[in-house]
């Protein structure tokens, strides 16, 4: 794959969240503050409470029940990175699978992404921190760029592109910082309030109208042999006719206490389209 294909999938990565426009849920915007709770005034809301069963197939779907009452349970907020510099000081590695399948011939498409984090490494007699990141496609070999950081990621050092070819100052910071909103929006989609979302351990609540959750239920989530807790949820699109997306299917796990991260998406297009995003890889720092 050459360096052009490898920047278009970089730009995959950064719009990702805006190509297969999933609406309100997953908007690529800087993350802002999270919602406030529902208001203690006691207000018609829908909600959807935690099952144990099978998630529904998409013919069968649970209805959810209408409740007077502020969702139950301690708040889950998602979090969402506000520098590569979160990511790269929780993560040693992560892998991630980006796959699109087409609706109406059934055609699959797979990208890969990956990135590993080394310390103790020495650039010109200077401590620095390695950052590998793999680009490629289903079949193809990956193109790696390497990014060098001082240990207190407030310099980047030097960029080696696939071809190697080194990168310095000052448009090393600015290559680096390209490449690294794609795992931003890779790993850490986004914030509770991107998501729209109002998560309990007890319930989930969608803020946005004409989105309805067909789906809430605890799940351990095994990743890289390290089982999290984490939740499974599905919101159907039922009256927003301003999206193009019909369901969104989500994943979050707890890898730090009250430290919870997404790492699975799926969105289905009204037309059929599918678009999957998952963490299939993942080390802790």
């Amino acid at each position: 794959m050459s360096i052009m294909n490898t920047t278009l999938l970089i730009v995959v990565g950064v719009v990702l969240v805006a190509a297969i426009r999933v609406g309100p849920y997953f908007a690529p915007s800087t993350p802002g503050p999270a919602p406030s709770p529902p208001a203690t005034t006691p207000t018609t809301t829908t909600t959807y409470k935690p099952t144990t069963t099978t998630p529904p197939a998409t013919t069968s779907t649970p209805q959810p029940t209408t409740t007077t009452t502020t969702p139950a349970g301690e708040e889950i907020s998602v979090n969402a990175a506000t520098s590569y510099v979160d990511l790269l000081t929780n993560f040693t590695h992560a892998k991630v699978v980006y796959t699109s399948i087409n609706g109406t011939t059934g055609e699959t498409e797979k990208y890969y992404f990956e990135i590993t984090v080394y310390g103790g490494e020495t650039v010109n007699g200077q401590a620095a921190v390695k950052v590998v990141m793999e680009f490629y496609g289903e079949g193809e070999e990956p193109e790696n760029f390497t990014i060098w950081f001082t240990t207190d990621y407030s310099h980047v050092i030097k960029v080696v592109l696939p071809d190697g070819t080194e990168v310095t100052a000052p448009l090393a910071d600015q290559l680096a910082n390209s490449l690294l909103r794609s795992l931003n929006m890779y790993i850490a989609v986004g914030s509770q309030a991107q998501m729209n979302f109002y998560i309990t351990t007890e319930s989930v609540e969608a803020l946005k109208a004409g989105w309805q959750v067909t789906y809430y239920a605890p799940e351990p989530i095994t990743i890289s042999g390290h089982t999290y807790s984490g939740y499974h949820i599905i919101v159907r699109n039922v009256n927003d006719q301003a999206s193009d997306t019909a369901e969104v299917d989500i994943k979050i796990v707890e890898l730090h206490p009250k430290y919870w991260y997404l790492v699975y998406m799926k969105g289905t297009m009204k037309n059929g389209d599918v678009f999957i995003i998952e963490v299939t890889e993942l080390t802790l720092a």
